[in-house]
């Protein structure tokens, strides 16, 4: 089941008072808590991307004032563990939940406390996302595409096609686009914008067809309004961390301190132009990026947070 723009828009966060840009911050940053707790227990990253989407499902129904986000972050990365067979401990994934949160000496009744609030919070997870633990992830798709968009092409450019495009997938992970499209038509968007930067960043040359993203997959079509709101809402991330300055935390193309990052308003522009991308010349670089997690960033307390951090577990409740 799939969301609307209008639907996502009456959600249960904006009936409490919070933006729909406080709503996107939210689920950003609750997001980069999840990568810093995979990053530092080298959880999978499709592990990762099950949590995120977990996530994403849960505040589709649950409003963040509510409910703790990292407390519900932590239970989704522990509960997906379990859903991937890659179990992570929980008392692992506890210490990362008190390093983020800047509390690094827990005594036994706060680990006990928070142990209860992961297991009950679990039960309510489950509930609301009606235990189904099957999650398609778009990463799946990029291969495949990079063979339509690119199979002609050395296999130095063809892997640099797919590492961009894996990377713009990753932060797809950050948004709620997984509740708004299929995860083929997410990666062939994710693919187009790949193609469009390495044009940009290396001014590569070429044609490429203009359909080759309508059906992604067997059963899925996606038309140009879908491809623009999937590019943009990706581009809408890059734009949000170069405002705050924090253009080092995952940005494609970025050099590790981030001083070259990514030309979004140029991809923008193009996106909104839809002119075909050409395929990047043969031979064609980029910077190897890595991706930085800010954990003050991810694990900020905002007044939610704080609130339900002295809230007993059991009173939550399960929202319909």
């Amino acid at each position: 089941m799939y969301f609307t723009r209008d639907q996502l828009e009456k959600s249960q966060s904006r009936k409490d008072g919070i933006t729909f840009e406080k709503e996107k911050e939210f689920r950003r940053k609750t997001c980069l808590f999840i990568e810093f707790v995979g990053k530092k227990l080298n959880i999978p990253k499709s592990t990762q991307g099950v949590a995120q989407t977990f996530l994403q499902r849960f505040f589709a129904r649950h409003s963040f004032k509510a409910h703790d986000r990292l407390i519900i972050a932590a239970t989704c990365v522990f509960l997906a563990g379990k859903a991937e067979e890659t179990r992570v401990s929980l008392q692992d994934i506890m210490m990362r939940y008190f390093q983020a949160t800047k509390q690094p000496n827990p005594d036994k009744q706060m680990k006990s406390d928070l142990k209860e609030r992961i297991l009950v919070s679990e039960r309510v997870l489950l509930h609301t996302i009606a235990f189904q633990l099957s999650v398609s992830l778009p990463y799946k798709h990029i291969f495949r595409l990079s063979m339509v968009v690119a199979g002609k092409e050395d296999e130095k450019t063809r892997k640099l096609v797919v590492k961009t495009a894996w990377t713009f997938v990753g932060d797809s992970l950050k948004t709620d686009l997984c509740l708004q499209y299929h995860e083929a038509s997410i990666a062939a968007a994710c693919m187009y914008m790949a193609i469009t930067y390495l044009r940009f960043k290396n001014g590569g040359q070429g044609t490429q067809s203009n359909d080759w993203w309508m059906n992604p997959a067997p059963g899925v079509h996606l038309d140009t309004d879908g491809l623009q709101s999937i590019c943009l809402q990706v581009l809408d991330v890059y734009a949000l961390l170069i405002s705050k300055k924090a253009a080092q935390m995952a940005v494609p193309g970025a050099k590790p301190n981030g001083d070259e990052p990514i030309d979004h308003e140029g991809i923008r522009k193009h996106v909104l132009q839809m002119t075909p991308p050409p395929v990047p010349d043969n031979g064609t670089e980029v910077e190897k990026s890595e991706e930085r997690t800010n954990v003050e960033d991810a694990g900020g307390h905002d007044g939610a947070t704080q609130a339900h951090g002295e809230r007993d577990a059991k009173r939550v409740k399960i929202e319909h």
